[in-house]
């Protein structure tokens, strides 16, 4: 996995690079397969300081890729919040294929069995006999 920390508009400090590498770590237990981790810390000059600060994080999987922004007064508040972002991505990417893999779990399955009914509910359904069928079909029910 490699991690690529970059600043616009800001100098990096390496007390940040450090803090962003541990952070974005916490990915990696989540998704082993990751390749690649960029994130770019950016400050902007706006009338507002709340959100002044700007964390973009992208993460590189062999066959998906995620992008988190987020914006705040502080870049270590929202770093925090970016890397919740992505786990929870990645863990609705997971849940997605195993839903795909597996199926329905064993207590959806029990409920799909559950509320299909079977052929001694409905019962025998008789087949109409030649005589009804074509009595239906002259108007006259039951009469010959």
């Amino acid at each position: 996995m490699q991690i690529i920390v970059k600043g616009k508009n800001l100098d990096i400090t390496p007390q940040m690079h450090a803090l962003a590498e541990r952070k974005v770590g916490r990915l990696a237990r989540h998704a082993p397969s990751i390749i690649l981790i960029e994130v770019e810390f950016t400050t902007e000059h706006t009338r507002s300081a709340i959100d002044r600060e700007i964390v973009r994080v992208n993460v590189e999987l062999p066959r998906a890729s995620f992008h988190a922004e987020e914006r705040a007064a502080d870049a270590h508040v929202a770093l925090d919040t970016v890397v919740d972002k992505l786990l929870d991505q990645i863990d609705e990417l997971h849940s997605r294929r195993r839903t795909k893999v597996r199926g329905r779990t064993p207590a959806e399955r029990l409920v799909a069995e559950e509320t299909v009914p079977t052929a001694e509910e409905y019962g025998a359904v008789p087949s109409p006999l030649p005589d009804e069928i074509s009595s239906e079909h002259d108007g006259h029910p039951g009469t010959e």
